[in-house]
């Protein structure tokens, strides 16, 4: 296959083979022998989503708890316009049953966060927004084990609604 910049590996692209078969098509056809200064133009693109090696995208998240009951999700996902942190907020709106507007959104600062493969493809809801629930999850999961030793029963008896653990 072919390597890419990023060191990927692309396999079964078909590049070369449709430009031979684009320059013999060009090379035979009926305007090629009638002009003397007549020029085709070809063009291809390649879209890479940036990530770890091998191609793989990546997203991360963090999920806190302030002082003031609010939340504040850290993600290096950009809202590009797409609605993205809305589609985050409520997310973590059901997982921890807060209401969004209690959720901010802190985006981009990689010093807190990994890269993120970027918005596009669609991955930003399926890929980032797992990882966003599943940061919220373990958010849950810490405040009800918190919450079981202080009241002294099982985390599974405990639930969250309307930001408050019983």
């Amino acid at each position: 296959g072919s390597i890419l910049a990023g060191g990927t590996t692309v396999r079964g692209v078909g590049l070369t083979e449709a430009l031979a078969k684009t320059a013999a098509y060009l090379r035979d056809h009926p305007l090629h022998a009638q002009k003397a200064h007549c020029g085709w133009g070809v063009a291809s693109a390649h879209w890479h989503q940036q990530g770890l090696p091998g191609g793989l995208p990546t997203s991360s998240a963090q999920v806190r708890l302030n002082e003031d009951g609010t939340l504040t999700l850290f993600t290096a996902n950009p809202d590009s316009g797409g609605g993205q942190h809305v589609i985050f907020r409520q997310i973590i709106s059901e997982v921890l049953k807060v209401p969004c507007d209690a959720i901010r959104v802190v985006a981009a600062d990689t010093d807190i966060n990994t890269e993120d493969g970027g918005t596009g493809a669609q991955r930003t809801t399926y890929q980032v927004g797992m990882t966003v629930k599943l940061a919220a999850e373990s958010l849950k999961q810490q405040l009800l084990e918190i919450a079981s030793d202080r009241l002294e029963v099982s985390a599974g008896d405990l639930e969250i609604t309307a930001g408050k653990v019983s």
